[in-house]
Order: structure tokens, then sequence, then C-alpha cells
């Protein structure tokens, strides 16, 4: 991994980051110089995927992480400005994807948890994250969203609803 990247002195919190989009996102940017704390209620998957950068000479932290709850989140923000001086990127990837269901059978329970994962995550996450990234003179928000964020899909209610969320 190189240090001389277009993300070179960066420093970058990535949800879900053991997760497929999230891991390859961590691995891209410490490929291109960032460091990563790479964030994930999965915390063997954080730890894969935080050992895969750094065997490759790349710099990252795994850090468990549920984004749904205040205090894990600004823990997040805390762990990646303790670990690397800094925070100048926040990928927000983290998802629920609830079991299928119309609204006449989907369960509370799931629809709230897509809401607590999908949207009140990355509002967490930015809350916490924003002021670092503006004490370190600026940097960059993503926020990850989906195609099925601006369609319909048959059964797919609350992630359709909140990855629509994500995109307004």
């Amino acid at each position: 991994m190189s240090g001389d990247g277009k993300l070179a002195g960066g420093v970058a919190l990535v949800t879900g980051g053991g997760g497929a989009i999230g891991g390859a996102i961590a691995r891209l940017f410490a490929a291109e110089g960032a460091s990563v704390l790479v964030a994930d209620i999965r915390t063997e998957a954080a730890e894969q995927v935080a050992g895969e950068i750094t065997a490759a000479s790349g710099t990252a932290v795994a850090e468990t992480t549920d984004v749904s709850d205040p205090a894990s989140a600004e823990a997040s923000v805390a762990a990646a400005v303790a670990a690397f001086g800094s925070l100048t990127i926040l990928v927000n990837v983290a998802a629920a994807v609830t079991p299928d269901g119309s609204v006449v059978d989907l369960p509370l329970e799931d629809w709230n948890e897509a809401f607590a994962v999908n949207l009140t995550g990355p509002f967490l996450m930015c809350k916490y994250a924003i002021p670092h990234i503006k004490a370190a003179g600026g940097g960059a928000v993503v926020n990850i969203a989906s195609q099925l964020g601006t369609m319909g899909v048959p059964l797919r209610t609350a992630y359709c609803t909140t990855k629509a969320g994500v995109l307004h």
C-alpha cells in the first residue's frame, strides 16, 4: 500500500467496514494512503478487514460499532481521532436489510431496526464526525444509499423507504 496515494494523510471512518461494500471501500482508501477505522457491529468482520489492510502495509484499526446507538457512534468517532489524531472522511455504509414484508405483514420491530440503522445511524455518525472533520480543515462525508431508494420494490418496504431517506 502506498503512503502517497490520493488520500495520503487522510483519516477515514467506514461504517459497515466489515461487509462487502464497506470492506472494499476501507481497503481502497487504505491503498490510497488513508488511515482507516473499520467500524462494524460484527467485531470479527471489522478485525478481519483491518488485519487485511495492515498485512498489506496499510494503516487500520477495527472498532465494534452500533451506528444506531448514540454512545457507540460517538465512541467510534472518538476512537478514530484517538488512533490517528484527526478525522477527515466519514463513509456511512452500515445498513440493516430487514426481512421482506408488506406494510401489513412487516413486524414493527423490523421497520424500527431499518430506520435505526439506515437513517438514524448516518445521522448520528455525521453528528459526531462532522465537528472533527471541520477541525481537521475539511474533508468528506459519503452516505451510501441504494438504487432501491429510487423505486418501490414489492415487499422491501422498510429498506426502500430508508434508502430513499438517505438519498433525500
